[in-house]
């Protein structure tokens, strides 16, 4: 058996599985339920947004100034959206102010 093969069969193995341990390693204790996101603790962008149910009332940036709120872009198609929307409907209800982003979605989809 050349050094190679040896190599191969031996070492091949071992790398793949040190790296396999390493991986599992760094997501132990991590919340697999967890989605992070990029824009939290940002500020909102400029936007000019008409609303669903009143098509000529723009909504801008500048209308949320002052406020906290949650802002939440969510699409029909999206199943992590559906899968949210209990959660984001019991924040509601308790007085958690949430404004909606509807991502390529038709007017008639979104509503």
């Amino acid at each position: 058996m050349s050094k190679t093969t040896r190599y191969l069969l031996f070492g091949l193995p071992l790398l793949v599985f040190l790296v396999l341990v390493v991986l599992f390693w760094s997501r132990l204790g991590a919340d697999p339920s967890e989605l992070p996101s990029a824009r939290i603790g940002k500020l909102v962008p400029a936007f000019q947004l008409s609303t669903l149910g009143e098509p000529s009332h723009i909504v801008t940036q500048n209308d949320l100034k002052g406020q906290v709120l949650l802002l939440n872009v969510w699409a029909t198609w999206c199943m992590t959206c559906q899968a949210e929307h209990p959660t984001l409907k019991q924040l509601a209800d308790s007085g958690v102010p949430i404004i909606g982003v509807n991502y390529k979605d038709s007017r008639s989809a979104a509503l």
